[in-house]
């Protein structure tokens, strides 16, 4: 049994030895560079940059080309390092880091283009990751085991900690990229999410290292919602709210941290299976749609009044079709059981009645025309339309210039 540990710690010990002399390797920063055309993306040409042949250096045969030009620049890798080179195949940032983008281990061509169009990329030197502009000026210093940006928020995510089972505990940061300004230290959370980039709002939920969550304000670095609660959920599609979930019960928040409802056991369960799907918290205009599992489906104003009492299975803000003539107005469908209709989200009033509809979605085309779609057939592959004018709520016949 000795044996083998020896061997096996042998083994290791010669594989990590590999690796270190490998990437002490210097590439020579003389090797002639020759342009060559190829595709990449389909029928997309880029260019990248080779060596030639007889000038390749002994531990990689050629410059490598990692990704298309953008904006006259593109990544490159020579041996085991990366740099930056131009059109002219002329080196814009040496090759001297260890790796680019942090969150692609095997280089996302995506992600790295991405990079190139807005100006800066995160970078590995000296084992350690940080950001660059094109200029080779530091962004963000070289100090910290991850990073990564949130574009639409202007910042990076640095972290710290918390890869292997006895590293030190995770610890996470946020920073401006315009002026590299600390907004949370490195050291007071662990788990940050800005969320989805297309979102506006200028917040972030931050996890303490008891697993608490609040949320941080991304402009200031304030808290707005102190890190006392085992949940926060984000609206689908706006973060003018907030859910957070202590062990009792579930709060509705604003995005400056003004409690609008607290929910009773029987509304929402104060469980983490609560919510289950991406729509069972959504927002639209000054209209809040909660969906908790289990229970019935919760519309509420901005002051957390009900506009319709609390006795749908299931209400949706979301289209099953999305056309030039759809309208984002102000409706939603409601079902109760097998029934199904539509409602106005303001007045709470009904557009179309509920009508029985087993197997059928309804669902709104445009101002005018509902359609009740069937499946029918194996496996309910076949559809049968029926189209609703929705003024007198009358079956009609399929109106001129609706194509479904």
């Amino acid at each position: 049994m000795r044996r083998k540990a020896i061997i096996i710690s042998s083994i290791f010990v010669i594989f990590a030895l590999a690796i270190a002399v490998y990437a002490l390797i210097n590439p020579d920063p003389t090797i002639e560079l020759v342009l060559v055309q190829h595709k990449t993306f389909g029928s997309e040409k880029a260019y990248t940059s080779q060596a030639s042949e007889e000038n390749a250096p002994p531990c990689y045969p050629y410059f490598v080309g990692v990704s298309n030009f953008i904006n006259g620049l593109a990544v490159a890798r020579k041996c085991c390092r990366f740099g930056v080179i131009n059109t002219q195949g002329e080196i814009v940032l040496p090759f001297i880091y260890e790796g680019f983008f942090r969150e692609d281990v095997n280089i996302n061509h995506f992600g790295i283009e991405r990079a190139l169009e807005r100006g800066f990329i995160a970078a590995r030197y000296g084992g350690r990751w940080g950001a660059i502009d094109f200029t080779g000026e530091i962004i963000i210093p070289f100090e910290y085991d991850d990073v990564s940006f949130n574009n639409a928020h202007g910042v990076a995510i640095v972290r710290n900690g918390g890869v292997w089972i006895m590293a030190r505990p995770r610890e996470v940061g946020i920073i401006e990229i315009a002026t590299g300004r600390e907004i949370v230290s490195v050291g007071n959370f662990r788990r940050v999410d800005i969320g989805i980039e297309s979102f506006g709002g200028n917040i972030a939920s931050v996890a303490n290292q008891r697993d608490l969550w609040g949320v941080v304000c991304l402009i200031t670095g304030d808290m707005v919602i102190q890190p006392r609660y085992e949940q926060i959920i984000r609206p689908l599609r706006d973060d003018k709210f907030l859910l957070a979930r202590s062990t009792r019960h579930w709060v509705l928040y604003t995005s400056q941290g003004k409690a609008i409802r607290i929910f009773s056991e029987e509304e929402i369960p104060a469980a983490a299976g609560a919510f289950t799907t991406s729509n069972c918290f959504d927002v639209r205009g000054d209209r809040i749609l909660i969906n908790p599992w289990e229970r019935n489906t919760l519309l509420l104003d901005t002051d957390g009044n009900e506009i319709v009492p609390p006795i749908y299975s299931f209400i949706t803000f979301t289209n099953w079709i999305q056309h030039e003539g759809t309208p984002s107005g102000n409706w939603a469908y409601v079902s109760v059981g097998t029934e199904q209709g539509v409602i106005c989200i303001i007045t709470g009033e009904f557009i179309i009645p509920l009508r029985h509809l087993e197997n059928s979605h309804l669902l709104i085309y445009d101002e005018n025309t509902a359609i009740i779609v069937e499946h029918t057939g194996f496996e309910y592959r076949e559809r049968v339309f029926t189209f609703i004018n929705i003024s007198t709520n009358q079956i009609t016949e399929r109106p001129e210039g609706v194509s479904y």
